[in-house]
């Protein structure tokens, strides 16, 4: 950390790359950092690879800079830092750009991760980037007491992560920042509406379409989702209105192992695992150059959504008790 905080020091202008399709936690990192170097004189730029999803417009209400790449305020950082990624794929189009910098940093908690930075913080023990963030402010500046934006970008990135405090990711250093964050005046019951209840009409009417062909197998231990392009098209509804869908076959009593496999509009698949701790899943994601984490993992695999489906589901028989 130490080495990081120096590289930070030196640097004047920075770029922060959270991963591609950022999540809460991605989000939440980026922007909490983002206003922390802002306020110690740097200049900082956000570069995300797409427009970030519905549930998290809420924390832009009162920022600035955002850019989506190839829009980019500059062709060369002094530092680049990525939060949340594994590996350079998960950088997508904008990996080239980071790497065009000088120094380049690694901040992440997943046990996947490559390492691909010239300096590493890969923290294993934390439940979300979002608790590596803050550990990193208060290790830069031991009085730092964040304000109420940072600490519901904070809270919103650790809150995404842990599902609401639920998953086995969760821990005593998780709850006590969060209560930390809680003490800075956040509006928890806001936050919480916003990324977990909050749903569009269009998501409601893909879930009416998709939830029906959902299936069980392997002896019920396994929940299968699937959204094709045609399910998004008819209901006018976005990818990031699926974000979550795999949850509903994941609480079905007896799955060990819920997926759910989304056809992209390049083609590919995007596939999303979750498991009650029985099976390590973020290895059946490394298989198809994917990563994650023992409970939840993912991977986007290249073919058509039935033959990834076939083989991804044999994969992870293999791993899977009879």
């Amino acid at each position: 950390m130490q080495e990081i905080i120096k590289a930070v020091k030196d640097a004047q202008t920075i770029a922060i790359f959270p991963h591609i399709m950022a999540d809460g936690d991605a989000i939440g990192s980026s922007l909490a950092l983002k206003e922390f170097l802002d306020r110690q004189g740097k200049t900082t730029y956000i570069i995300y690879e797409e427009e970030c999803s519905y549930k998290y417009q809420f924390l832009f209400r009162e920022k600035k800079q955002r850019y989506i790449y190839p829009d980019v305020p500059a062709k060369r950082f002094d530092l680049a830092i990525s939060i949340d990624s594994g590996d350079m794929s998960m950088l997508g189009k904008r990996a080239e750009l980071y790497k065009s910098a000088p120094i380049t940093v690694n901040m992440d908690h997943h046990k996947t991760n490559k390492m691909y930075g010239d300096l590493n913080y890969v923290s294993l023990s934390s439940a979300a980037a979002g608790e590596i963030i803050y550990d990193f402010l208060v290790s830069y500046d031991p009085g730092y007491v964040p304000d109420t934006f940072t600490a519901s970008c904070l809270y919103t990135a650790i809150t995404t992560d842990t599902g609401g405090f639920r998953y086995a990711n969760t821990t005593k250093r998780t709850h006590e920042i969060a209560g930390i964050l809680t003490d800075c005046g956040i509006d928890v019951e806001y936050i919480c509406k916003q990324v977990f209840d909050l749903m569009p009409k269009p998501q409601m009417e893909l879930l009416k379409r998709v939830l029906p062909k959902a299936s069980l197998v392997h002896n019920g231990k396994i929940g299968i989702i699937r959204i094709t392009r045609k399910d998004y098209e008819e209901v006018g509804a976005k990818e990031e209105h699926s974000d979550g869908f795999v949850d509903y076959v994941r609480n079905v009593e007896g799955v060990e192992v819920a997926i759910s496999f989304k056809e992209t509009r390049d083609g590919k698949v995007k596939v999303s695992f979750r498991s009650s701790g029985v099976v390590d899943v973020s290895e059946t994601a490394r298989r198809f150059n994917g990563g994650g984490h023992e409970n939840a993992a993912g991977c986007t695999v290249e073919g058509d959504l039935r033959h990834v489906e076939e083989e991804v589901v044999q994969y992870l028989l293999g791993s899977m008790a009879p």
